[in-house]
């Protein structure tokens, strides 16, 4: 099933994608920054609201993938900071501006177009350059259970949301899912299948560890793994308290980027509710900050919510067999 892509601004940007491997990728979300002025060719700063009528804002999800909205059109990024200086990057485009707790001005990538973003005092969190230690490592006394929040069976879907030319078929393209996570102390597993995969076969694959997050919830990482049979190449990352969805209770967001042996590349997101809960709330809540304006699993209505009208209350092994 495909769903329609966003593209920022496509005539404009010119871009032309291409790999991008990071060697850092910042750990702990920054969240969502609302625009609020626009400089055009050079010109005065402007209301943006008086030179785009749609939404504009700039979130910074955990793992350094974020989404950068103008007028409405949403597109993925990837973000770093470095000593007040923030930088986005999108395919081979690259912008770069200034970044404090409450502000971001910074230009829209080839365009003669800058912009200011701001939220308010108490949305902030703090920067990952200025993180206090205890903010980043678990808090021993404290002793954690991962378990409550993690562990379990888990439904969703997810989508291809870049790739390289190669596997450009594959962008936008999306597919309902089912997890398990399991849970001992501080580490786990992740498995994961969708609807093209038989009883037995994975989608996805990985060994993770939990660790202190944003929130009571924690922080999932991976430092390796496979999706769709290729290697991650930056693990994944999962911070339940800063990612796009967390408006939408015990609801998550996987990203991670996976790469074959011939190069070919695929970006994706793995979105994910523990298995029995409904999503009628996603269906008629506000999606501005997500990738997607619908972010209901494209089988949703037609598999998943008759299995639970009919009460059945155990994941299936693969979608097939589901009675």
């Amino acid at each position: 099933m495909k769903r329609a892509g966003t593209l920022l601004i496509a005539a404009v940007l010119l871009l032309t994608l291409c790999a991008c491997k990071r060697e850092t990728r910042p750990a702990v979300g920054l969240g969502t920054f609302h625009g609020e002025q626009v400089s055009v060719y050079g010109g005065d700063w402007q209301p943006i609201g008086e030179v785009y009528s749609g939404q504009t804002y700039l979130t910074l999800n955990a793992g350094g993938e974020g989404v950068f909205c103008v007028d409405g059109e949403a597109a993925a990024v990837e973000w770093e900071t470095s000593g007040g200086r923030l930088t986005l990057t999108m395919g081979s485009a690259r912008c770069e501006g200034t970044i404090d707790a409450n502000t971001v001005t910074i230009g829209f990538f080839d365009a003669d177009i800058r912009m200011s973003f701001s939220r308010t005092a108490s949305a902030a969190l703090p920067l990952l350059d200025s993180l206090p230690e205890q903010a980043q490592e678990p808090d021993a006394d404290a002793e954690p259970d991962h378990a409550a929040y993690w562990a379990g069976d888990w439904y969703g879907w997810h989508i291809v949301t870049d790739a390289s030319e190669e596997l450009q078929y594959l962008k936008d393209t999306a597919w309902d899912a089912c997890a398990h996570i399991s849970v001992r102390g501080d580490a786990g597993m992740l498995t994961a299948w969708d609807t093209e995969n038989e009883p037995g076969e994975l989608l996805l694959r990985a060994s993770v560890t939990f660790s202190a997050g944003t929130t009571d919830a924690g922080h999932m990482t991976a430092d390796s793994g496979t999706y769709l049979d290729c290697d991650l190449t930056n693990g994944l990352s999962c911070d339940p308290g800063v990612s796009e969805v967390h408006t939408f209770d015990h609801m998550i967001c996987i990203s991670g980027r996976a790469e074959d042996e011939n190069g070919g590349w695929v970006r994706f997101r793995l979105y994910l509710r523990p298995w029995g809960m409904e999503w009628e709330d996603v269906r008629t809540g506000d999606t501005s900050g997500c990738l997607y304006r619908n972010m209901l699993p494209p089988d949703y209505d037609s598999w998943y919510a008759p299995l639970l009208a009919r009460g059945v209350a155990d994941m299936p092994d693969s979608f097939g067999t589901a009675k």
